[in-house]
């Protein structure tokens, strides 16, 4: 089989360039100051600092100069904190589109140490809630969003999107209890209230911080168990599902190159058209899918 070489997107080193020399590719809003993104963002870079780097590519036709593929509030932000210069990662063509979705998308705890560095430095909880457009009363609860949770589930989780509210679940559980739901929830890549609360459900008496007060919150001894086989088997058979996944793809990969083969046979598509037409449509719909999409059934 001939060996193809993966064509790389960025150079292995990025640099550090001067704001005055980047060429936007796009315009930002007139008014985009005024938005929570803005201002999330630019609290952001200025207590955690960029992120996500810029994108840029080497414009050789211009001197010195590089066209921005992606970050243009970033560098806007920058500028106006004063900053003459920002580090870039370095694309090896120049197709404008945004290289990540979630660029500067900062994670719960990410937002919890952000706003712990600003209250440590001075700034009052009135300002941060006024330059972020939140009520003083969101401010104080991501301050204390990791209060009762154990370093190696923030040490887990310090890169997702955890909702604050499954953290609020969490912390009804001593640490051993946390850290095998944590540990679950990866397993499941589901980090919601609602699997966090099936799980505090299934926690035994003695790995609770507290009773639990409410009956919809208590199950007995006996739905403990047999929820906690039911969640051992199902962690067992995601594993297996997902050691076999790099395996099932290529499988379909092939299916679908074969039967996209055939489809370019006019006779054979004008046969299945006329006389098998159901087929037909469902081998179009293969041929035409993504390996990775989502099949509806």
């Amino acid at each position: 089989m001939e060996n193809k070489q993966v064509h790389r997107a960025f150079e292995p080193k990025g640099v550090m360039i001067s704001i005055d020399r980047l060429l936007p590719t796009k315009n930002l809003p007139f008014n985009v100051q005024k938005s929570k993104r803005y201002k999330e963002t630019a609290v952001s870079i200025q207590e955690v600092g960029i992120i996500e780097p810029p994108v840029v590519f080497h414009k050789k036709d211009v001197s010195g100069s590089y066209l921005l593929l992606d970050g243009h509030m970033r560098v806007q932000i920058l500028k106006s904190q004063g900053r003459t210069e920002v580090f870039c990662l370095l694309a090896t063509d120049d197709e404008a589109f945004t290289y990540n979705k979630m660029i500067n998308r900062i994670s719960p705890i990410q937002e919890h140490y952000m706003i712990m560095r600003a209250l440590d430095r001075g700034v009052s909880e009135k300002t941060l809630a006024r330059n972020l457009g939140l009520d003083i009363e969101r401010i104080k609860y991501k301050r204390n969003l990791l209060e009762g949770i154990c370093n190696e589930v923030i040490d887990m989780f310090k890169t997702r999107n955890i909702p604050a509210t499954t953290f609020k679940i969490l912390k009804k559980m001593k640490p051993t209890r946390q850290i095998y739901t944590a540990q679950l929830m990866m397993g499941a890549n589901n980090y919601t209230s609602t699997y966090a609360k099936a799980m505090l459900g299934m926690t035994p008496p003695g790995q609770l911080q507290r009773p639990l007060n409410t009956k919809e919150e208590c199950l007995s001894p006996e739905q403990i168990a047999s929820a906690e086989t039911e969640f051992m088997n199902l962690e067992s058979e995601y594993k297996l599902a997902e050691q076999s996944l790099g395996a099932d793809v290529l499988t379909m990969l092939v299916y679908r190159g074969y039967i996209s083969h055939i489809l370019e046979n006019s006779e054979v598509s004008d046969y299945l058209s006329q006389h098998h037409g159901e087929i037909f449509r469902e081998f179009q719909k293969i041929a035409k899918t993504s390996t990775t999409e989502p099949q509806q059934i």
